[in-house]
This record gives C-alpha cells, sequence and structure tokens, in this order.
C-alpha cells in the first residue's frame, strides 16, 4: 500500500503500532527501503527534550499551516502518542488493530484539514494491521488492550466508517453486551478472552476497594477517615496491594563522562555537568532530559527491584542532586559511551532516530 501510495506520485502516511518496539521495528525496516529522510519515527521512548523537538518538526512540516513546505513524501510511524495531541494531518493512515475508540482518535489524524490531496489519496483510507478470523492476535497487542476489545472492535467494524454519525454506535456495541456470533473455534478463545478481560477487571475492583472510605456510622475524623484498614499498615504494603500494571518510572537519562556526567545530545553534550547543577539553567536542563523505563521494567514483579537499583546509582554517582531544588527526589540513568545502560537484567540502549531500546540479557 506505501508502494502504491508514493508510485501515485507521493503522499504522507501515518502508520501507528500498539508497541513502542513493534514501531522501532517497522521503522528499522522501512529505513532500509525508503531511507532516512522519508522515514520519522515517533513514541513515548524518546526523551521529553528530544520527542518535543520531533513533535514541532512533524507539525512545521505536517499541521494545518504548512501547504508549501509539506513533504512530497513522508511516513510517520509512531504509537499512540500520534493519536492523543499533534495537529498533524495524513493522506493515509495505516494502524494496527486497537479498540473501537481509539482507532476513531486515530482517524482524527486521516484528513484532518482541507487540502489538495496526492492522485491515488483523494478519498480518507484507513488500513488496519494484525485482523485475524481466528483471533490470533499479535502479543503486544494483546498486552496492551487485551483480546477480548480486540476480538469486539474487530467484530464490530465494517468496510466504511462515517464519522460522527458512526462514533456513539460503534462504541457502545463495543463495550456493550452484545452478543456475537463466531466459528467454533473463534468463540472458543473469545470466551478466553473475555474471561481474562473479567478476572483482570475484577482484580481493579478488589484493589480499589483497599482504599475506599466506609459509610460513616457517626462524625469522624479526618485522621480516622484516611485510616489504612488492611492488614498491611505501612505504606510501601498499602501501595504494592494497589499497584497496577500500567505503573510507569520516569528517570533522567544521562551520560556517564570520566568525571561526573552530562547530557546525551545538544550543544552541552560531553561535558561535565556535575559539579554545575547548582546554577539555575543546568539544573533545569538536567530535569528535563528526562524519559520512561520500558514496561518490563516496571512490572509488579520486576519494579521493586528496578527501584533498588535506581536508588543504588543515585546514592553511587548523582547524591549530590539532594542540594538542588531542580534534582532533588529524581532518580537517575547513566549511559555509556556506546550509549548502553545496564538495569536489573536488562541493556538499554538509546538512538537518537529510534530512540530508548532494550533487551534482556543472559545469564
Amino acid at each position: 500500500m506505501i508502494d502504491q501510495a508514493f508510485a501515485n506520485g507521493g503522499g504522507n502516511i501515518g502508520i501507528i503500532m500498539n508497541t513502542v518496539k513493534r514501531a522501532q521495528e517497522l521503522a528499522q525496516e522501512l529505513t532500509v527501503l525508503y531511507g532516512e529522510e522519508i522515514v520519522e519515527l515517533l513514541h513515548s521512548s524518546f526523551l521529553a527534550t528530544e520527542r518535543v523537538r520531533k513533535e514541532t518538526e512533524l507539525v512545521q512540516l505536517l499541521g494545518k499551516e504548512n501547504n508549501r513546505k509539506r513533504p512530497v513524501k513522508k511516513i510517520v510511524i509512531g504509537t499512540q502518542v500520534i493519536e492523543q495531541s499533534l495537529d498533524i494531518d495524513f493522506d493515509l493512515l495505516i494502524s494496527e488493530l486497537a479498540p473501537v475508540d481509539l482507532l476513531i482518535q486515530r482517524l482524527g489524524r486521516l484528513h484532518r484539514h482541507d487540502r489538495i490531496r496526492p492522485f491515488g489519496c483523494e478519498a480518507p483510507k484507513l488500513y488496519l494491521l494484525g485482523c485475524s478470523p481466528e483471533l490470533e492476535f499479535q502479543e503486544g497487542s494483546k498486552a496492551v488492550y487485551g483480546g477480548y476489545l480486540l476480538a469486539r472492535s474487530q467484530y464490530f467494524l465494517g468496510d466504511t466508517i462515517y464519522l460522527p454519525g458512526d462514533i456513539s454506535s460503534l462504541v457502545q456495541a463495543v463495550y456493550g453486551d452484545q452478543k456475537i456470533v463466531l466459528a467454533p473455534q473463534g468463540k472458543e478463545k473469545y470466551d478466553k478472552y473475555k474471561q481474562e478481560a473479567n478476572e483482570k477487571h475484577q482484580k481493579k475492583v478488589d484493589k480499589a476497594k483497599i482504599y475506599c472510605l466506609k459509610l460513616p456510622t457517626r462524625v469522624r475524623t479526618l485522621h480516622e477517615w484516611l485510616e489504612n484498614l488492611t492488614e498491611d499498615k505501612s505504606d510501601e504494603g498499602g501501595h504494592s496491594q494497589v499497584r497496577d500494571t500500567d505503573e510507569s518510572i520516569e528517570v533522567i537519562a544521562l551520560q556517564k563522562l570520566e568525571h561526573g556526567y552530562g547530557i546525551l545530545f545538544g550543544e552541552k553534550a560531553g561535558r561535565d555537568l556535575s559539579g554545575k547543577i547548582q546554577e539555575k539553567d543546568i539544573g533545569m536542563r538536567l530535569a528535563g532530559e528526562t524519559i520512561r523505563l520500558p514496561r518490563p521494567l516496571c512490572m509488579p514483579y520486576q519494579i521493586d527491584k528496578t527501584i533498588r537499583e535506581l536508588e543504588d546509582i543515585y546514592r553511587k554517582n548523582l547524591i549530590e542532586w539532594d542540594e538542588s531544588s531542580w534534582l532533588k527526589g529524581s532518580l537517575g540513568i547513566l549511559f555509556d559511551q556506546e550509549m548502553n545502560c545496564r538495569l536489573n537484567g536488562y541493556l538499554l540502549h538509546y538512538d537518537q532516530k529510534y530512540g530508548l531500546s532494550y533487551q534482556r540479557e543472559v545469564r
């Protein structure tokens, strides 16, 4: 479909994947086919400063006001960050299967503004990846959204969507209890997905009950209202009981130098800034170099060990942050000269084009 669009005179194509890893892999493949200048990548695993820069550049290229500088050919690969807030406009949209409300939101980036479209892209078209009559969905998509919503979204989606008229009926159908008719093999998988969804929902309800306030039987003090009634009275124990799989850890990403540390990119890259954190512009700049750690490091069975290792890094390398109003309370990681960093059994690597990637180390 990309070759066809480009063969007809070009176009600006958006591709939305459900996981960072899938987006990175696709970007690498398409860069080989179409070149560095054609392919752009945007997701949540870029440094905050780099992500802002990339978003600004994309809006300048593909935003509402830009007609003269709009590229002839461009492929923008991203994750959910594209569907959320960027006012960018694609001639053609490709997306992995996702819950229907998110697909509708993604459609908001397709033919968003009135402009003359390239030949072959005159009508708004969305191509869906990862659909399966047997409900064999991609593992990353199932991990993010669950097979149940993917199955129902696929079932109720037709060949044509009329916006905004179809929004309410589609969302109600997918998220409601309307029964669907499937072949025996598909029904068996669907029933399994439904059971998993119900169990996950019940776990969330049970966790939320820990901090629910009881109906008052008398006038209570604020201290009594906030009393933790779980068996584990410690803050850590209480938080661990309500901790959910969507928890994330944001850290400041820096490069370890021979003496001290510095930022990864920019005019100050390669310079030791560790002795200058009391300077307002330096402390503020370092505080902005944040990045979200990969999901495997933040899972309930990993997150405590991840935090302990981050605290270790802090005590050994960043303890002077205690004296900085900008950096106090933050955690950090230190990349080496090859942009690698080891944390809790994972090798992290940062690349300016592809962002943060990771792989499990074999021991």
